[in-house]
Order: structure tokens, then C-alpha cells, then sequence
């Protein structure tokens, strides 16, 4: 997938060796910097105890490609799109296809939940439920119904 940009956050103790030219190392930061620059979240883990990532991101209605662990399928349920780890196959399939998505409707071969506009009822779900929660301030342990944007 030369023709791809990918940002590859470092993790923590681990050097990722070399990198080809179109994947850009950077060091673990505010999640913010690295989200302002994501279209799609890939996280081919090999153990996650859970998707907080995924939240993150698909609050802000970024598209999430997972490893189907039982963490991860848990926090993110049908909100994500899963592949297998070890099929590269299926992840450049996904990649492609939920990069492009913007592009038009999904492919008639394209059956729920292999399209991304399926996956879009997921995000929409994201956000009632972010909607839904309470707010509350920093340092506070009770919810403000006050605090909630209107």
C-alpha cells in the first residue's frame, strides 16, 4: 500500500526497526495532535485489554479497523470493522475500503457489516451515547445536568 500515508505512534519500550518511506514514526504524545491528523485507526494489536483508542476516535467519527480481540470487541462492539491480525489480505481490503468510502455508496458485493456505510449506524450510535452521558467537571465525582451542552 505504497500509495498510502501512514502515522505509526511509537509504543512504549518497543522500536518498530525500519519503516518504508510512507509510514511516519512519531513518539506517544496528546492523544489530540495524533487524532487531528487520523482518517481511519487501524489497531492490529495482539493484546488489548480494551479499545479506548477506538472510543476516542470514533467520537469524533473517525473509522476504526481492529484485530477482533475480546477487549476491543467489547468497548467497540459494531462500531468497528475487525479483521484478523495475520490476514493482510482483509486489512488492505478494509483499508481500502473504508479510506475511500467517502467516494460513493458501497459496492453491491458489499453485504452489512463488510460496508462502511453500516459501520457509519455504528458512529452514529457513538454519538447518542456520547450524548447521552453525563457531563461532568473536572475534580468532580457527580454528574452536572448543568454542565451538559445544550
Amino acid at each position: 500500500m505504497s500509495e498510502r500515508r501512514f502515522l505509526l505512534v511509537r509504543a512504549a519500550g518497543q522500536d518498530p526497526g525500519p519503516l518504508p518511506p510512507n509510514v511516519e514514526l512519531t513518539e506517544r504524545t496528546d492523544p489530540r495532535t495524533v487524532y487531528a491528523r487520523t482518517r481511519l485507526l487501524l489497531v492490529p494489536s495482539a493484546v488489548e485489554s480494551y479499545g479506548r483508542a477506538g472510543l476516542e476516535v470514533m467520537l469524533s467519527g473517525i473509522p476504526v479497523l481492529a484485530a477482533p480481540l475480546p477487549g476491543t470487541r467489547e468497548a467497540l462492539c459494531d462500531a468497528a470493522v475487525y479483521a484478523p491480525r495475520d490476514d493482510v489480505g482483509q486489512w488492505v481490503e478494509e483499508i481500502r475500503h473504508l479510506d475511500d468510502q467517502a467516494a460513493g455508496p458501497c459496492p453491491p458485493n458489499r453485504s452489512p457489516p463488510g460496508c462502511g456505510h453500516q459501520r457509519a449506524g455504528g458512529r452514529r450510535r457513538m454519538g447518542a451515547l456520547r450524548g447521552a452521558l453525563p457531563a461532568r467537571r473536572v475534580g468532580d465525582d457527580a454528574p452536572h445536568d448543568d454542565a451538559r451542552p445544550a
